[in-house]
């Protein structure tokens, strides 16, 4: 019976897993939809925890053309992914 449940549990474990992979899977397709600079910015936020702050320095920009490219890149992605990736009809 503990064998049972052992492989009970682990085949939850194994089916989230591959859940997160497919979204993660997902998310980078959406992300590299972006322009480059959308793309170094939101790799930068989000996935190496940098501050506006610091990738403004970082690019010899203004903060402020970083958080509209934050703004911007985000919106994209939400219209992207609430679209489950496809591409609007004209």
């Amino acid at each position: 019976d503990e064998h049972i449940e052992y492989l009970a549990d682990h085949q939850e474990d194994v089916s989230k897993e591959v859940e997160w992979n497919e979204e993660k899977q997902i998310i980078r397709e959406a992300v590299s939809t972006l322009s480059k600079e959308q793309q170094t910015i939101i790799e930068d936020v989000y996935f190496k925890g940098m501050t506006q702050k610091s990738i403004a320095e970082k690019l010899g920009i203004p903060i402020g053309t970083v958080k509209g490219r934050v703004r911007l890149s985000l919106k994209h992605l939400r219209s992207k992914l609430s679209r489950g990736g496809k591409e609007e009809e004209a």
